[in-house]
Parts: structure tokens; C-alpha cells; sequence
């Protein structure tokens, strides 16, 4: 009981993060959100043993992080769903990359976010951004956030 009452007050605490954002995979099929503390990251963009598009969100990993933050986790896996990136059932730093673009450009023209919440989200980047053979390292990926914001303003002109 104490368990599942713990559960529940986190995942209403998740609610204002991304309760309100909507994700689709590349098919048009709804992405679930499944609540776990069994994956080592904040969350990850997963299929389900029968092809179900799912965000899995670590409930230990999230709740340390900002409501800015947590949107843009959810909006980065979105990303990866709605990219098809799962179909290659591989993962690399330019996938990490288109991604991070899509989720902060995403945000930022839904108007979720305005470039104060993107510079959060770099500092939170350059903190304690992992740096291994997928993800470009931290500082690259903190600056690369803006520079996406940019070059699509840019194509807009």
C-alpha cells in the first residue's frame, strides 16, 4: 500500500511536467508513458514486445529534476518515435542529435518553452549530460540546442 501511495504522488507530480504534451509515433500511433525505476536513464522511447511505442520514465531519476527538464526528457523520446529512430534498432550521437532539435523546436513553437527554459535545459546539459558513444559530449549538445532553434529561424526567413 505504501509503495503504491508513493507511486501515485509521484506520478501526480509528473502531471504539470508533460501531462498536457500529446506524442505520436512516426505511424500516427499514441506513445504511453510507462512509470518504472527499473532503466538506468530518466526515461527512454521503448516498444513493447508487441510493437507498442512507449516513453518508459524512471519515477527515481525524475523527481530530482525540474519541471523544464521533464518536459524536455519527454519531448526528446517523443522525438525519437516520431523520427522513426527505432525502426534502425540503433542508436548514435546524430539520432541524440535530431532529437534534442526536434524536442526544443517542438517546445519552443507549441509554446512550452521560451530560450530562458532552453538555456536551462543547457545548463542542466552541461552538468550532468552523459558522455558515451550515443550522446554528443555535453558541451556540444548544450550549444547544439540553440543552434537548432536558430537555423530554423533562419529557414523561416
Amino acid at each position: 500500500m505504501k509503495y503504491w501511495l508513493g507511486f501515485l504522488l509521484f506520478t501526480l507530480s509528473l502531471q504539470p511536467a508533460w501531462a498536457d504534451l500529446q506524442c505520436k509515433d512516426y505511424r500516427g500511433i499514441k506513445v504511453s508513458t510507462i512509470y518504472t525505476t527499473k532503466i538506468a536513464d530518466g526515461a527512454t522511447a521503448r516498444h513493447t514486445r508487441h510493437g507498442h511505442p512507449v516513453i518508459l520514465a524512471n519515477t527515481n531519476i525524475l523527481k530530482g529534476f525540474s519541471s523544464v527538464m521533464t518536459r524536455f526528457v519527454y519531448a526528446h523520446e517523443c522525438a525519437h518515435h516520431v523520427l522513426g529512430h527505432l525502426k534502425n534498432k540503433v542508436s548514435n550521437v546524430e539520432f541524440e542529435q535530431e532529437a534534442d532539435c526536434w524536442a526544443a523546436q517542438t517546445l519552443v513553437d507549441n509554446q512550452y518553452f521560451d530560450t530562458n527554459d532552453i538555456r536551462k535545459v543547457q545548463l542542466m546539459i552541461r552538468l550532468y549530460g552523459i558522455d558515451d558513444e550515443v550522446h554528443p559530449k555535453p558541451d556540444e549538445r548544450a550549444r547544439n540546442l540553440m543552434s537548432c532553434l536558430r537555423q530554423t529561424v533562419a529557414s523561416r526567413l
